[in-house]
């Protein structure tokens, strides 16, 4: 099959929301992601530079949604007898175009979880969680990002990618979702999603 009749597949099933129709759209995403990805593995010497740029993209969005995160809890935390529970994601963002239509429809698809369950928090393994009675699980940038000094370059030659700093996140869409690489370096703008719980005891009188 070549990855017009894998799409073709894809957006035929799509348009069902049995479970069985969810299952073959799901293989037949893992399996364009598999082929789309030999290739351009195979000849990833030629895309270095997009895949560097990526990364940069995703990491300036990622600095911003964590400072937003911060800035926000910390503006929150200003309702006096209120657990501020506040949860961060980026999510891949792209606008309709009328040159690749179908590649759209299929980035609608890898957006959504029932199709691409590994992408529920969007790029991040897990969301930014940030809350007022306890302290937070990532002390710093670095470490949401997984900033160890090597890159996350695993599935990919590290002789090409070891001075490219690639994030956990972009490992966890390489690894761990239906994202093919080539979509990826498509993705130019990022959406950044925050949701604040606000909770509070209310005692009885009587």
């Amino acid at each position: 099959m070549t990855i017009e009749d894998i799409e073709d597949q894809i957006l035929l099933h799509s348009n069902s929301a049995e479970e069985k129709d969810i299952a073959h759209c799901q293989a037949y995403l893992e399996l364009r992601k598999k082929l789309l990805d030999e290739e351009f593995i195979n000849h990833l010497d030629e895309h270095l530079s997009e895949v560097a740029d990526f990364n940069d993209r995703m990491m300036t969005a990622l600095r911003t949604l964590w400072e937003d995160a911060q800035k926000c809890f910390d503006i929150s935390k200003s309702m006096d007898g209120f657990d501020i529970e506040i949860r961060a994601y980026l999510e891949l963002d792209a606008k309709e175009d009328d040159n690749e239509k179908k590649w759209f429809e299929i980035y609608c698809l890898l957006s959504d979880p029932s199709y691409n369950p590994g992408y529920h928090s969007g790029v991040c393994l897990s969301p930014i969680i940030l809350k007022s009675s306890h302290k937070p699980l990532l002390a710093s940038f670095d470490e949401f990002i997984g900033n160890d000094g090597q890159s996350w370059n695993e599935g990919l030659s590290d002789s090409l990618t070891k001075d490219i700093p690639l994030t956990i996140m972009f490992h966890h869409l390489f690894d761990h979702t239906y994202w093919s690489l080539f979509d990826m370096v498509k993705i130019q703008h990022f959406n950044a999603v925050m949701n604040t719980t606000y909770e509070k005891i209310i005692y009885s009188t009587t």
